[in-house]
């Protein structure tokens, strides 16, 4: 959403490679890419062939890696490098790590901190006023968080957080969930544009 927020204000083409747009990092390409190009779309569903399922996160007290420190690999990054594993649009495969080139994007061309961004630009406008992005150090905030299981097992110190905000990072609940889905849901019939216009939506929404 935020990203097609950005494609709809004319800030991004997302048909290009995601390197025009990546100012503080740029994507390694490898040959295993075999010399094409990933563009936004393809992080966006999943088809740029990069790597990394998912994260694992961080305890309160863990020193937190910068999101480049992430795509690099680096410690205290706790992942391995985001790179291709086979060239794009070939086949989906999901990549937490696609998505969060996605977050870097997002504050490369905003300026903006990615929570700050979604907050301003997603969040408050559909009326996710209790949603927000880890790590968060308000200490109103920090009562409402739940506490995560492994199995029957309490996670270590409650739960985990994730400097890949956009992967793993949003904290929310049902009701304002649900305010997300009837925001997409009206946007998709021409009843909304808060947000996204109809054309914008049913682009979100098609298979790519």
């Amino acid at each position: 959403f935020g990203i097609l927020k950005l494609a709809q204000d004319k800030k991004i083409d997302i048909y290009t490679d995601i390197n025009n747009y990546l100012r503080s990092w740029q994507f390694p390409y490898n040959s295993l890419s075999n010399g094409k190009i990933i563009t936004i779309a393809n992080l966006l569903s999943h088809t740029g062939g990069i790597n990394i399922s998912g994260f694992d996160g961080y305890t309160k007290i863990d020193s937190l890696p910068t999101i480049i420190q992430i795509l690099n690999g680096e410690k205290p990054s706790n992942s391995d490098t985001v790179k291709s594993i086979f060239e794009p649009n070939l086949k989906y495969k999901y990549s937490g790590g696609g998505t969060t080139i996605s977050q870097l994007m997002i504050e490369d061309v905003s300026g903006k901190n990615y929570a700050d961004y979604m907050e301003s630009n997603i969040l408050k406008p559909i009326g996710m006023q209790n949603s927000f992005y880890t790590n968060t150090s308000s200490k109103n905030k920090l009562k409402l968080l739940a506490t995560g299981y492994n199995g029957d097992k309490e996670v270590t110190m409650k739960y985990h957080i994730y400097p890949e905000k956009a992967a793993a990072g949003l904290w929310t609940n049902p009701m304002e969930l649900s305010n997300f889905v009837i925001e997409v849901q009206k946007s998709l019939v021409g009843k909304s544009n808060i947000i996204l216009g109809q054309k914008m939506a049913q682009l979100m929404l098609t298979p790519y």
